[in-house]
């Protein structure tokens, strides 16, 4: 026999009290027609009543379990889709996720701490967008060995050339 869609109810905790606390009711009403005599009548309520609570306790049971084998099948098709076939398998991928995320864990570190530098660069910036030479991040560089001090040979060549102007000028004036 199967279930048809409209069979197929979810009985929440409450329906199914007031469905187990029905049925002896009804079997009282239908035993009220036989002349049986009330202690067995007594009997069979009590009978029928532990009856009705374990059925009631193993359905809640197949319930759950139900909802496990749902749970199970959507965990097995998505193990399914990754490729993870065995149970050494599953542990390996939990190893490399757990790798994975202390590595991530290392990256995003590395990032914030180049992205201090370069805020800490870009706040020494002139409005021009020049670096001055005495900046503090620039004397700190110094400090630390991570970059030399700028060359006076450039200074040099244009003191040079500034002076050779000069000289033109004198000479074509003359």
């Amino acid at each position: 026999m199967e279930i048809q869609d409209d069979d197929a109810r979810d009985f929440s905790d409450g329906e199914e009290e007031r469905i187990r606390s029905a049925i002896p009711e009804a079997i009282n009403i239908e035993l009220r027609d036989y002349k049986v005599s009330a202690r067995y009548k007594e009997r069979h309520c009590e009978s029928l009543s532990k009856r009705i609570e374990a059925v009631c306790v193993k359905v809640k049971s197949l319930k759950e379990n139900c909802k496990l084998c749902v749970l199970h099948e959507s965990v097995y098709k998505a193990l399914e889709q990754m490729g993870i076939e065995s149970k050494q398998e599953w542990e390996e991928y939990l190893r490399t996720i757990e790798r994975d995320g202390e590595l991530l864990a290392e990256v995003v570190k590395i990032v914030k701490q180049v992205k201090q530098k370069a805020d800490a660069h870009e706040s020494d910036k002139m409005d021009d967008g020049r670096v001055p030479v005495n900046s503090e991040s620039m004397n700190k560089r110094r400090r630390n060995g991570l970059e030399r001090a700028p060359s006076t040979a450039g200074n040099n060549v244009q003191r040079r050339y500034r002076q050779d102007q000069k000289r033109m000028q004198v000479s074509s004036s003359i």
